[in-house]
């Protein structure tokens, strides 16, 4: 089973906030006019056949993390803690909710709560959130 990966969205707004970890599934292309590949396809490159990770050099190409390492970045080098849980009662139709701090020296600077259908769908909203506020924090 292929473990899940961020979305377009929130890749994007990795890259912009830093992440620069190699990943073996990436979006984009080296070729933003879109005559070879279409910009902003999802690849999946196998370690075992080519040997190396693809990076994130090329301007259309952003890194694809799994889940767990996005989430693992944002705890190891930005102090934000994501929870996510099954609610007990359907919040506008949503079936997973997700609680969201972030952390700086200790004390807890800002909390959301992020609903959505699915485990994954929740973890990728808090990360785009997150990823948000360490942008804003950068400018």
């Amino acid at each position: 089973m292929k473990s899940p990966i961020v979305s377009l969205k929130t890749a994007k707004l990795a890259k912009e906030a830093g992440f620069n970890l190699s990943t073996k599934d990436y979006y984009g292309c080296d070729d933003p006019s879109g005559t070879t590949v279409k910009p902003n396809q999802h690849f999946h490159i196998k370690l075992q056949e080519t040997g190396v990770f693809r990076d994130q050099s090329g301007t259309e190409i952003y890194n694809a993390p799994e889940l767990w390492m996005m989430q693992e970045w944002l705890r190891e080098n930005h102090e934000v803690e994501i929870s996510a849980f099954r609610t007990i009662e359907t919040v506008e139709g949503d079936t997973y909710g997700c609680e969201l701090e972030i952390w700086r020296d200790g004390t807890c600077y800002d909390l959301a709560n992020i609903y959505g259908k699915s485990y994954n769908e929740v973890m990728d909203r808090a990360f785009q959130v997150s990823l948000k506020y360490i942008i804003a924090e950068k400018d």
